[in-house]
């Protein structure tokens, strides 16, 4: 994948440090966007697919498939995904973890794409959970 605006943002805000709640957002949702395209990417190519060849197995245009791996769109939705990853025989993993270390528990808490309705957004799914952020979404072999 190409270096993108984003990925370019998050090197600057790791080199120069961000204290403004509002740009550690803006940079941790850029991080999740960046995340989940370069998955999406690495799995299909992975599996020697097209574009065209992906959104052909799951029913959808290669322009869907284009913008899911770009990390500059914020609009995916945990059911595409979930098809994408069962045509590649992946399931979807979402894990919701504490904001700070001393938070954090082992156990976690995970939900998968089968716990949230079909074609629920991240960002939806981060609202019904009183906007608890995402930090992780991975496709587990």
């Amino acid at each position: 994948m190409q270096s993108t605006n984003h990925e370019q943002a998050l090197y600057l805000g790791d080199i120069i440090g961000v204290d403004d709640p509002e740009m550690q957002a803006a940079i941790e949702e850029a991080r999740f966007n960046a995340d989940i395209a370069q998955q999406v990417y690495d799995l299909r190519t992975k599996s020697g697919l097209t574009q065209r060849e992906l959104a052909k197995l799951i029913g959808t245009s290669a322009s869907v498939i284009n913008r899911l791996e770009d990390a500059d769109y914020g609009g995916r939705s945990l059911n595409l995904l979930r098809r994408i990853a069962s045509a590649l025989e992946h399931h979807v993993e979402v894990r919701l973890a504490p904001n700070t270390p001393e938070e954090q528990s082992p156990a976690g808490s995970i939900w998968t794409a089968a716990d949230c309705p079909d074609g629920a957004g991240v960002a939806e799914v981060a609202k019904a959970n009183e906007a608890v952020p995402f930090r992780h979404l991975q496709d587990a072999a």
